[in-house]
This record gives C-alpha cells, sequence and structure tokens, in this order.
C-alpha cells in the first residue's frame, strides 16, 4: 500500500506499508537482507508514478507488516 501525503512545505511524504510478503523456506535465513532489499526497492522507486517529478518527494518510509512469513515448497500461494 503506498500512502502520500502532501506536507506544508508543498513536498510529498510517502510510505510505503508491505502487509504481506512471502519468503521461501530455503531463504529464511537470508531474511533480514532480504527485507533490506525490498525497503532499498521501494525507497529508491518512491512513489510509482503517482507523484510525477523526484524532487517533490522529501520522505521515503517502507514499513513492514506481520504478516511477512515463509511457505514450504509445494504449498500453494493465493495472491
Amino acid at each position: 500500500m503506498l500512502i502520500r501525503k502532501k506536507n506544508a512545505e508543498g513536498t510529498y511524504d510517502v510510505v510505503w506499508r508491505v502487509a504481506k510478503m512471502r519468503i521461501p523456506e530455503k531463504l529464511e535465513r537470508h531474511r533480514q537482507d532480504i527485507l533490506e532489499m525490498v525497503r532499498e526497492a521501494l525507497a529508491a522507486h518512491k512513489s510509482r508514478g503517482f507523484i510525477e517529478w523526484d524532487h517533490e518527494i522529501k520522505t521515503v518510509h517502507v514499513e513492514f507488516g506481520n504478516s511477512i512469513i515463509n511457505y514450504k515448497p509445494g504449498d500453494i500461494i493465493w495472491m
């Protein structure tokens, strides 16, 4: 989920809220590295085109919910 708020300076504060993400069991030991890569990617991506100019974005925050889980090979995943 992307939340963008225009602040008093006329720029935007962007918050990405990752509610659910599935990490394969075989990559579980790399969980923190994966979360950091996702955080970096969303910060670089900024607003997914909802805000036309990057210079209008003052801050980007990424928050992870409690539904970041792993799954076992063979599980059926519905997205």
